[in-house]
């Protein structure tokens, strides 16, 4: 039997903005998109896009996402699965609406699959943006301190241990987040996970 099954769902992103996603694919790209430090904007399922097709008749196109970073630049992201893009049609039709797209409009066009968002890049996007919403706390004033005499690569557990209060990892992510901490290899973020001050880059 033909599934009929489907995924619809919607996320509140840290502007307060409700996102409506048409697929699990498409929720994992925009949380990982939401954490980069170059995106000012995010905009699911933004206004059609017209072109002529390659019969030479009107048509019109909406993206997944229309992403604006800084320096004003704006990409149309297209989202499919890998399996979707294997005969090439789609690959053409974006490379037909992109040469006829104006500067004003977007820079350019991009498709996206799952392998732009793998599980650990979700799980830390995820992961990031709960820690974001905590309230201030004063463990963050204790982070603080303790991040600043830094001089190398430690691990998360030490920072916490430094702390004294497990509230400390949460402080941490936020920092990472931040771009104030850097992670000495792209893993999950754990407390054995090894992270650097970004001033000693």
């Amino acid at each position: 039997m033909k599934s009929t099954a489907s995924f619809r769902g919607h996320t509140v992103g840290l502007d307060d903005r409700i996102r409506y996603f048409e697929s699990e694919g498409e929720s994992k790209i925009c949380d990982v998109l939401s954490v980069r430090q170059d995106v000012i904007e995010i905009i699911e399922q933004p206004f059609a896009i017209r072109y002529i097709d390659e019969n030479g008749t009107d048509a019109k196109h909406t993206f997944d996402f229309r992403v604006r970073y800084v320096g004003d630049h704006v990409d149309f992201l297209a989202y499919r699965p890998i399996e979707k893009l294997l005969d090439g049609r789609f690959e053409s039709r974006m490379r037909l609406i992109a040469a006829q797209l104006s500067r004003p409009v977007a820079n350019e066009v991009a498709i996206v699959t799952e392998a732009d968002a793998d599980n650990t890049d979700v799980f830390n996007a995820r992961l990031k943006q709960a820690c974001r919403r905590d309230p201030p706390s004063d463990v963050d004033g204790i982070v603080a301190e303790i991040v600043d005499g830094l001089m190398g690569a430690v691990s998360i557990a030490w920072i916490v241990g430094r702390a004294g209060t497990g509230l400390a990892f949460r402080s941490v992510v936020r920092c990472i987040a931040a771009g104030i901490l850097v992670p000495t290899t792209p893993a999950r973020i754990t407390p054995a996970l090894k992270i650097y001050p970004s001033r000693s880059k």
